[in-house]
């Protein structure tokens, strides 16, 4: 941890205002920071926007190769994934080349699936799971759906890879009918 001061606001685009130099060194830091609409702490870790495309909040993203919790190229794809959120302050997308929070651990929005199929239906204290997306630019990417874990007709390495693509627990419940839902999610602080 490096502290509760964060160098800019939650939801806050600081891109524009820095002078040049201004972001050295801050890739990988994390902030443990007080949030009040969930009464909760919350730790936040800053990285890079390197997908060459503009981010939305509330969605997860996966660690570019080579940049283990200092950049991000794309959205999850996978259940396995080794996945967080993009914190879900922001209101506007985060451009590319941007720095920006995710959300390590503790309450954040994510957004659900887009297919009112079973991946949507959990109930609260359920684990959740990124979803399967077309490519890491897709619309169906970085969305969280229910853990299915089941043992019964799943292989060895599938059931270990959902085990480990566990990304917290859902707070919120969610239905066939929550397509495209944010939903609060307590991440659990994985590395």
């Amino acid at each position: 941890m490096f502290g509760d001061t964060l160098p800019w606001a939650r939801g806050f685009d600081p891109q524009s205002t820095w002078a040049a130099g201004d972001q050295a060194g801050l890739e990988g830091k994390e902030y443990v920071v007080w949030d009040e609409t969930y009464s909760s702490f919350v730790r936040l870790r800053i990285v890079r926007n390197s997908a060459g495309i503009a981010l939305e909040g509330k969605r997860l993203v996966t660690f570019k190769a080579g940049k283990l919790g200092t950049e991000v190229d794309g959205y999850a794809r996978l259940p396995a994934a080794h996945c967080y959120s993009i914190d879900h302050t922001y209101t506007t997308t985060m451009p590319a080349n941007s720095l920006m929070y995710i959300v390590v651990e503790g309450p954040t929005l994510i957004l659900t699936g887009l297919a009112g199929d079973a991946t949507n239906v959990f109930s609260a204290d359920d684990f959740v799971m990124c979803l399967t997306g077309a490519t890491s630019q897709a619309t169906t990417a970085g969305r969280i759906g229910a853990g299915t874990f089941a043992i019964t007709g799943n292989t060895a390495p599938t059931l270990v890879a959902e085990i480990f693509g566990q990304l917290g627990r859902a707070i919120t419940a969610r239905t066939t009918a929550n397509t495209n839902s944010s939903t609060l999610v307590k991440m659990k602080g994985r590395w």
